[in-house]
C-alpha cells in the first residue's frame, strides 16, 4: 500500500471553492444583522448567502 500524506488527499466535503462577494458597508451590516442568530462562522455566513442569491435568481427567472 502506497504512503499518503494530507497534500494528496481529496476533501472530505464535497469541492471547496473560494468565493469573494463585495458588499456595501449598509449592505454587510444589513446582512450581518439577518444572518448572526442562524450562523456561527464566516463560512457558514457565504453558504447562507450563495443559497439566498440562488433562491432570488430562480424566483426572479420565474
Amino acid at each position: 500500500m502506497k504512503a499518503t500524506t494530507a497534500s494528496h488527499r481529496k476533501p472530505k466535503r464535497g469541492n471547496h471553492l473560494p468565493l469573494t462577494v463585495m458588499l456595501k458597508p449598509e449592505e454587510f451590516a444589513q446582512v450581518e444583522a439577518l444572518a448572526s442568530g442562524e450562523v456561527r462562522s464566516m463560512s457558514s455566513m457565504g453558504r447562507l448567502l450563495v443559497g439566498e442569491a440562488l433562491e432570488a435568481r430562480q424566483s426572479a427567472a420565474s
